[in-house]
Formats: structure tokens, sequence, C-alpha cells
């Protein structure tokens, strides 16, 4: 029974590892789309605090989805 168990982990963390990959390679089209219209609309000199964060350790700040922000309560 474990040893089942540890196959279906080992299953599950593939897939978990795809999606994340797959989730990365979709943040970071969205990341050239944001600066290639940021520089359309005259806003390449502007840096969001966001961006600064990503560029100084390469891990940024995780929005959630309204959804998830409606069900949070007040802050």
């Amino acid at each position: 029974e474990l040893e089942q168990q540890v196959v279906d982990l080992e299953e599950e963390n593939q897939k978990l590892l795809l999606e994340n990959q797959l989730l990365r390679e979709k943040t970071h089209g969205l990341v050239v789309e944001n600066q290639e219209l940021r520089q359309r609309l005259g806003m390449d000199a502007l840096v969001t605090e966001e961006e600064a964060e990503t560029k100084g350790n390469g891990v940024g700040p995780v929005a959630g989805s309204a959804e998830s922000a409606a069900g949070a309560g007040p802050v």
C-alpha cells in the first residue's frame, strides 16, 4: 500500500512540475508582451514595484484570482 502511495505521489509530482513549467513559460510570454505594450504606450521608463522585486531576487509577488480575493475577507 505504501509503495502505491509513493508511485501515486511521484506521478502527481511530475504533473505538477510540468504544470509549473508551463505556467512559467506563459508568465514569461506575458512579461514580454507587457514590456512591448509599455514601449508602444511610451511607458518603457516606468518600473513598477513588482518588476523591481522580480529583478532583485527572481521571485515576485503572486496575485490570486478575483474569486480568491473576494473570499479572503477584510485585510
